[in-house]
């Protein structure tokens, strides 16, 4: 019983490393490179370029509130995700699936630490 709370801290700090370093490394793209222009950053349609904003979006809030809602923050992670992922297959996008998995690791890392840190029930004799 003692190490019932292991794979539940795995997965939660796993998800927590893995997050803040792909904020960071958003934000050190963000600030090097500078915020561009919709136009000059894709050459999409402006309807992808607020689709794939969204997703980042969603992806880095739910990356940052897992720090303290774990279920909170994997399920808005892992809506960002499979935005992402609709958005790349709707619109033909060339991702890589390595980096499609990379970004959507957290949120599913968070929902299971929440999943497995949540009390048994005790079923009741029938």
């Amino acid at each position: 019983m003692k190490n019932s709370k292991l794979p539940a801290g795995v997965c939660r700090w796993t998800a927590r490393t893995m997050g803040t370093l792909l904020v960071a490394i958003f934000v050190m793209f963000a600030i090097g490179e500078g915020m561009p222009g919709p136009r000059t950053m894709f050459p999409w349609p402006p309807t992808s370029v607020t689709v794939y904003s969204l997703a980042f979006l969603l992806l880095l809030v739910g990356f940052l509130a897992g720090w303290l809602w774990e279920m909170a923050g994997g399920i808005i992670a892992t809506a960002g995700g499979l935005l992402l992922v609709a958005a790349a297959a709707y619109w033909h996008a060339r991702f890589s699936l390595v980096l499609l998995a990379l970004f959507m690791a957290p949120g599913p890392l968070y929902l299971a630490s929440a999943i497995l840190r949540r009390p048994k029930v005790a079923s009741s004799p029938a």
